[in-house]
């Protein structure tokens, strides 16, 4: 077994809901290179957008208001050119900053 699927499966077994991305920096100025890095480190692409979104979310306590688009909660929503899920990086340039 290689090693990065064995830290993904202990990420997965133990710190998933830990870890909670932003969190120890100004806010927004170096997430995303904190996302890449969690990446390199083995975590898949859609666990660390969901530690970014949704785990967050909860841990913070915000669960019940804000989230997925249904009603009454307040949706959040991020267009970004490209599959986030197949790279990372391309969470950094969202359409709107064009």
């Amino acid at each position: 077994m290689n090693h990065r699927l064995k830290r993904r499966e202990y990420f997965q077994k133990t710190v998933q809901k830990i870890i909670v991305p932003g969190t120890d920096a100004i806010s927004g100025f170096t997430l995303h290179k904190e996302l890449e890095n969690y990446v390199r480190a083995g975590i898949s692409e859609a666990e660390v957008l969901k530690m970014a979104t949704i785990i967050s979310t909860e841990v913070a306590g915000y669960a019940n208001q804000l989230g997925p688009i249904e009603e009454g909660k307040l949706p959040d929503l991020i267009l970004v050119e490209g599959n986030p899920l197949e790279k990372i990086k391309r969470y950094q340039t969202s359409c709107v900053d064009r």
